[in-house]
C-alpha cells in the first residue's frame, strides 16, 4: 500500500508541476492584467518548482531530513506575497513599490542564506538509511523556518482576504453587476488555500505516504483551479477619481454625520445635488441606461454630462445609496412592471429578468427578493 501511495503521491506532484508551468506561461501571454499576472506567473513557476522538488523527494528514499527537503523552503516562502501582490495589482493596478517587494522578500532570502551556510559548513551529509534521519540542517532551522512559515500564511492570506472584502464594498459605486468584478472566487481560494498549505507545513513534522500523497493532490487542485479562474479574471480596480473621494457603500449602519464628513470639501451644496439627482432621475426616465447589463459609473457619468465623483456624492450623500442599489432598484421596478404585464405573460421570468438589465437568474433574484422582500415567481403569481 506505501508504494502505490508513493506513486500516486510522484504523479500527482509531476502533475501539479506541469499545471504550474502551463498557467505560468500562459498568464504570460495574457495581456489582460497583465500586471497583476506578472506576480500570479511567478507565483505559478515557485509553485512548479516545489512540486517537483516534493516529486524528486517522494521518489527519493529517505525523504525525513534529506537536504533537498530544505532546498526549496525560501521558494515555499515566496508564495504568500506573491499571491498578496497578485490581489492587491489586480484591484488597483499598480505595482507595488520597490522597497516594499525586497521587504517581502526578505524571510525567504533568510532562509536561503541560512541554508546556504548550513551547506557549506557542512562536511557530508550525515544520512541514517535506515532511520531516515540526518544531521544535515538543526532542529531550530525546521522550527523556526515553520513559524516563519505560519506567520507569513496567515499574515497575507488575511491581508488579501480584507483587500478583497473591502473591493466588495466598493465596487458597488462603480458598477451596476458585481459577478465579474467582486473577487469572491478569490476569498474562497484563499481559504482552500491555506488549508493546502498547512497540510505542506504539517507534512514536513510529521513523515506518512497518506499525507505525502494529500500535500500532493490538494495543491495540484488548487493550481488547477487558480489557473483557470485567473484566467477569465479581468482588471477591476476602481476609478482613481472615484477612489479618491474614499466612497464607500451606504448602508443602514453607517451614520449620515459619517457620510457628510467624507464629501466635507467637496464643494456640492444640497441644492445643486438635489438638481443632479433631479438630472438623473429624468435620464433614467428617458433613456433606460439602467437595462444595460454592463452599465458602470464611468458609462453614466459620461452619457449624463457630469463627473463620476458628483454622481457618486449624489447617491452616497443625497439619495444613501450605491451606484449598484441605484440601478438595480430601478432595475426591478421595471421587472415588477413587467411581471404584472399580461402583454408580457408569455415571456418567462428568467426572460424578464434578463430584458430588465439582469446578466443572470442569481442576480435577478437576489436584487428581486432583497427590494421587494419575495421571488420574481411569486409576485408574478400574486400580481396576475
Amino acid at each position: 500500500m506505501t508504494d502505490a501511495l508513493g506513486l500516486w503521491s510522484v504523479a500527482l506532484a509531476g502533475f501539479g508541476a506541469a499545471l504550474g508551468l502551463f498557467f505560468g506561461i500562459a498568464l504570460l501571454m495574457q495581456r489582460s492584467a497583465q500586471n497583476a499576472n506578472d506576480f500570479l506567473a511567478a507565483f505559478c513557476a515557485c509553485f512548479a518548482l516545489l512540486m517537483m522538488g516534493d516529486a524528486w523527494l517522494i521518489a527519493s528514499q529517505p525523504r525525513s531530513g534529506h537536504w533537498g527537503g530544505n532546498a526549496l523552503d525560501a521558494v515555499f516562502l515566496l508564495l504568500p506575497p506573491l499571491f498578496y501582490f497578485y490581489v492587491a495589482t489586480l484591484i488597483s493596478s499598480v505595482r507595488p513599490r520597490l522597497h516594499t517587494l525586497l521587504l517581502s522578500l526578505l524571510p525567504a532570502a533568510l532562509c536561503a542564506v541560512w541554508f546556504a551556510v548550513q551547506l557549506a559548513l557542512s562536511n557530508k551529509v550525515q544520512v541514517d538509511a535506515d532511520q531516515g534521519q540526518s544531521e544535515f540542517m538543526p532542529t531550530a532551522y525546521t522550527v523556526v523556518f515553520v513559524l516563519l512559515a505560519v506567520a507569513q500564511l496567515l499574515g497575507y492570506c488575511s491581508a488579501a482576504f480584507r483587500l478583497v472584502s473591502t473591493h466588495a464594498k466598493n465596487v458597488e459605486n462603480s458598477y451596476s453587476s458585481l459577478q465579474k468584478v467582486n473577487l469572491h472566487w478569490v476569498q474562497s481560494l484563499i481559504w482552500g488555500a491555506s488549508a493546502a498549505a498547512l497540510f505542506w507545513i504539517l507534512g514536513i513534522v510529521v513523515q506518512h505516504p497518506l499525507l505525502a500523497m494529500v500535500n500532493s493532490a490538494l495543491p495540484a487542485v488548487m493550481i488547477l483551479s487558480l489557473g483557470i479562474l485567473a484566467q477569465r479574471q479581468s482588471p477591476v480596480h476602481m476609478p482613481l477619481n472615484v477612489a479618491s473621494m474614499g466612497d464607500q457603500v451606504t448602508d443602514p449602519m453607517t451614520s449620515a454625520s459619517a457620510v457628510s464628513a467624507k464629501y466635507a470639501k467637496s464643494g456640492l451644496t444640497e441644492q445643486r445635488m438635489q438638481t443632479l439627482a433631479d438630472q438623473l432621475t429624468q435620464f433614467m426616465a428617458t433613456d433606460k441606461a439602467y437595462l444595460e447589463g454592463d452599465l458602470t459609473l464611468g458609462d453614466l457619468a459620461d452619457r449624463v454630462g457630469v463627473p463620476q465623483h458628483q454622481i457618486s456624492q449624489v447617491l452616497n450623500q443625497h439619495l444613501a445609496c450605491s451606484f449598484f442599489e441605484y440601478i438595480n432598484r430601478l432595475r426591478v421596478e421595471e421587472a415588477k412592471r413587467c411581471l404584472k404585464d399580461p402583454t408580457f405573460s408569455s415571456q418567462t421570468v428568467l426572460e424578464v429578468g434578463l430584458g430588465a438589465g439582469f446578466n443572470s437568474k442569481a442576480a435577478f433574484n437576489a436584487a428581486f427578493k432583497r427590494f421587494t422582500g419575495t421571488t420574481p415567481s411569486d409576485y408574478r403569481r400574486q400580481a396576475l
